[in-house]
C-alpha cells in the first residue's frame, strides 16, 4: 500500500499483502472477522506487537541492568531521516514475543552504546536513533494519534501496556524512551520516563522595544530537514516578545549567494504577530547555493540604516552553519558600518570547528561570547530554552 502520492515504496518496504498472508496472521483476522478478504482489503498492520503477554519485568534488558525501556508512540516515515544503528530483516520473526523483546533489548543496547537516550524500531527489524531528547523530537514531529498505531488483529492495549514490546510496520516506526537507572552516569544527557519533565531554564520574556533582524543561511549546506528546524527556533524566539504597539519590530531575510528580504521592519510594524509567524513559517526556503555573508552584513547595514528606530535596542541575528565566500573589503566595511549604528550582532552557528570559522565569527560579533555554538542542528530546538534566553537578554535590555 502506498501513501497518497507516492509512485514507488521506500527501502524496507512490506507489502500489506504479504504480511495478512501469514498463517498466524490469517488465523487471527478469522477470529476478529468473519470475511477476511473484505477485512484484508479495508485495512493494513500499522504495528506489530507480542501478542501474547509478557510480564512487566520485560521493559528491562539482561544486557543493561537497570535501563529500562518506556513505550512512547508511533509516527509515520519520520524515522527515515534517523541513523540507522542496524536491520534485521534476515532474522525478523513477528511471531515470537521472545525475539520481539530481544529486539527491542538490542537497539536499546545499541543507542546506549552509541552515546543516544531514545530509539524507534520499524518492521523487519531495523532499528533506528537519532541525537537529543526525545521531547525535543516530538515537540517537531508530533507523534500520530494511538488509534493510528494498531491495527485490526491488535489490541489496543498492546500498544499502550508497557510490557509488551511493539514495532512499526511499512512506513510506521514505533518510538521508545530509555530510562536510565539512578546510580548510572548519564548517557548523553539527563533522561527521564514520559511522567517526567526535565529541569527547563525559566523563559525570558521582552515587553520592551526592539528591533530585531534574522539572517537565515539557506545555502546547500544547511538542507531541508535543518531548515526547518530553524524556523522552528524563530517561531519559538517570536514567542518571547511583545509585538503590540509597535514594541518589538523584527526583519526576516534569508541569503545565500545574495539576500532575499521576507520581511523589513517597517513591514513587521504594520503586520500582526499571526502575519508574522505565517511569513517565518512559509517563505523562508531552501536554496541549494553557495554562501556569501559578507553581501547579508551589507544588507543587513543598509536595513538597519533606513529602518532604525532612535533609542530602540538593535540587533543582528545570523544563523549559519559553516564556511562562506568573502570580499575581504566588502566584510570588513559592513562589520563597521554595523558597529557604528550602534547594532550587537549574534550568530547562531552550527556545525564542528573545522567548518564553523570561529575567527571570522569573532570579526562579526566583536566576541565569542556572542557566538552561540552548536554541534549539530538536532541540538537548535533541544537546547532552545537556554539560547534563547541569550538571545532574549541581549536583544531586549531588562
Amino acid at each position: 500500500m502506498l501513501l497518497p502520492g507516492q509512485h514507488t515504496p521506500p527501502a524496507g518496504y512490506i507489502d500489506s499483502g504479504t504480511i495478512f498472508n501469514q498463517p498466524f496472521i490469517l488465523s487471527f483476522i478469522h477470529l476478529l472477522h468473519p470475511n477476511p478478504a473484505t477485512m484484508i482489503a479495508g485495512y493494513s498492520v500499522l504495528v506489530f506487537c507480542a501478542f501474547l503477554a509478557i510480564k512487566a519485568s520485560a521493559q528491562t534488558c539482561p544486557s543493561r541492568p537497570g535501563y529500562q525501556w518506556i513505550k512512547q508512540g508511533c509516527r509515520v516515515d519520520i524515522h527515515r531521516s534517523m541513523t540507522l544503528l542496524f536491520d534485521d530483516r534476515i532474522n525478523f520473526d513477528d511471531t515470537d514475543p521472545n525475539y520481539l523483546n530481544g529486539l527491542v533489548c538490542r537497539c536499546m543496547d545499541a543507542a546506549i552504546t552509541n552515546g543516544r537516550s531514545w530509539f524507534a524500531i520499524e518492521s523487519l527489524g531495523m532499528c533506528f536513533t537519532k541525537a537529543g531528547v526525545i521531547s525535543s523530537h516530538f515537540s517537531t514531529f508530533p507523534l500520530d494519534p494511538a488509534d493510528n498505531c494498531y491495527g485490526p488483529v491488535l489490541q489496543k492495549s498492546n500498544i499502550t501496556y508497557n510490557g509488551i514490546p511493539c514495532v512499526g510496520s511499512q512506513f510506521r516506526a514505533y518510538f521508545y524512551n530509555i530510562q536510565v537507572p539512578l546510580a548510572s552516569p548519564p548517557i548523553e544527557e539527563p533522561l527521564f520516563s514520559p511522567l517526567e519533565e526535565p529541569l527547563l531554564e525559566e523563559p525570558l520574556l521582552c515587553s520592551k522595544k526592539a528591533d530585531i533582524a534574522f539572517y537565515v543561511d539557506v545555502s546547500g549546506s544547511i538542507g531541508q530537514n535543518n531548515l526547518e528546524r530553524v524556523i522552528a527556533y524563530i517561531l519559538k524566539f517570536l514567542d518571547r516578545f511583545d509585538f503590540a504597539q509597535d514594541k518589538t519590530r523584527v526583519a526576516v531575510v534569508e541569503y545565500d549567494v545574495v539576500p532575499h528580504t521576507k520581511l523589513t521592519l517597517l513591514g513587521s510594524g504594520l503586520a500582526s504577530i499571526s502575519d508574522i509567524r505565517e511569513i517565518v513559517a512559509s517563505q523562508i526556503r531552501f536554496s541549494g547555493k553557495s554562501t556569501r555573508t559578507d553581501l547579508a552584513l551589507k544588507n543587513a547595514q543598509n536595513l538597519f540604516q533606513r529602518e532604525q528606530r532612535s533609542g530602540v535596542p538593535k540587533t543582528l541575528v545570523i544563523i549559519t552553519d559553516g564556511r562562506s565566500w568573502y570580499d575581504d573589503t566588502l566584510l570588513n566595511g559592513a562589520i563597521a558600518g554595523i558597529k557604528a549604528l550602534g547594532v550587537k550582532t549574534l550568530a547562531v552557528a552550527v556545525g564542528d570547528d573545522s567548518m564553523l570559522e570561529l575567527e571570522r565569527l569573532q570579526s562579526i560579533c566583536e566576541t565569542l561570547d556572542n557566538v552561540i555554538k552548536l554541534g549539530e542542528y538536532e541540538n537548535l530546538l533541544a537546547s532552545a530554552d537556554t539560547t534563547l534566553n541569550k538571545l532574549v537578554q541581549t536583544a531586549c535590555v531588562l
